[in-house]
Order: C-alpha cells, then sequence, then structure tokens
C-alpha cells in the first residue's frame, strides 16, 4: 500500500498471507502494455539474480532462479516484440512461476528493509526502480561471486552478451527499452 502522507510502500507481511501456490494461466499478460511487461521483466530478473547470489541460496533456489533468469533473458525481446503471441510451451508461466518459486524459498521470514524505497518516493514502478540499481549491485558484488556471475551471464543471449554480467544486463535493459 502507498502512503501519500510519507511517500511510503507499507507492507502487510504475514506468512499466512502468501500464496501456497501460484495460478499462472499465460494468456492473461498477452497485450499488457509494454512498460508494465518490460518492468515485470526487470524486477523478475533482479529476483533471480539476487536468489542466485544470495547467502541463503540452497540447491533448490539455485535451479529455480538460474532457469528463471535463463527464460526471461532469451524470450523477452521477443516477447517486447510481439505481445500478442505465446511463447511456446507456455514460457510466460515457467517463467513467473520459477521466479517466484525462487524467491519464495529464500523468503520464508520477513526480512528489515534499509531505509526508504526510492521507486515509492518518486512513484516510480518496481521494476525500472530495481533495474536502475542491478547493474551496480552485481558489479558491486562481483569479487563475492564471481563463479556465479560468469555462469548468469554465459546465459545471456549471444548478441546483447558482454565481458561481465553487469555489462550484459545493462545492454540487455537498454535494446529492452528501445523495443
Amino acid at each position: 500500500m502507498l502512503s501519500d502522507e510519507g511517500h511510503r510502500k507499507n507492507e502487510l507481511l504475514r506468512r499466512r498471507s502468501w500464496p501456497t501456490m501460484p495460478s499462472l494461466t499465460p494468456s492473461l499478460v498477452l497485450g499488457l502494455p509494454k512498460g508494465v511487461t518490460r518492468n515485470t521483466a526487470v524486477d523478475a530478473i533482479t529476483h533471480s539474480v539476487e536468489a542466485y547470489a544470495s547467502a541463503w541460496r540452497n540447491p533448490y533456489s539455485d535451479a529455480m532462479a538460474e532457469k528463471a533468469f535463463e527464460l526471461i533473458v532469451n524470450s523477452i525481446l521477443r516477447v517486447l516484440k510481439d505481445r500478442q503471441t505465446l511463447l511456446p510451451g507456455g514460457e510466460r508461466a515457467h517463467r513467473c512461476l520459477h521466479g517466484r518459486l525462487c524467491l519464495f524459498e529464500l523468503t520464508d521470514r520477513p526480512r528489515p528493509r534499509p531505509g526508504p524505497r526510492p521507486g515509492s518516493h518518486f512513484r516510480v514502478p518496481h521494476g525500472m526502480s530495481v533495474g536502475l540499481y542491478l547493474p551496480s549491485v552485481v558489479r558491486f558484488n562481483s569479487q563475492a561471486v564471481p563463479e556465479r556471475y560468469r555462469r548468469l551471464n554465459s546465459l545471456v543471449p549471444d548478441g546483447i552478451r558482454k565481458g561481465t554480467l553487469d555489462l550484459s544486463l545493462q545492454a540487455l535493459f537498454s535494446e529492452m527499452g528501445s523495443r
């Protein structure tokens, strides 16, 4: 919930309020505005990178995060080009499912949030806000988990992939913004 007074996003975080299983129908996302599609994809990419590099990771969350990242980065440009066509095999539903499962696996308890959130303060969509920070966060953390970032970078499509994950993400987000 957004509070106008303090430009804050207030959360109702209770374990019982989380869904036990998402119900995903790929056709529900057909024709969404480009900005919504783009920001949702960037948010899901961010969550998959966060889960894959997390100190709380485990083999299950690793597999889910890696697969979510791979599916999203290899299909988002096609989705932005033609949002009326479902991808083969219901990839959209799989992307959402994998992204949410890897995130739920890591967040079994509320985490403290440091400071105000720039997205709610400046009224910028969450996906856009986290996408602005992600390449810098990856660059900052690259010394801590270099092999993990190299693995994710190897999943970025050849025409977009650069020498490091942070540069590849910048190139991908730039390409996404031009579609």
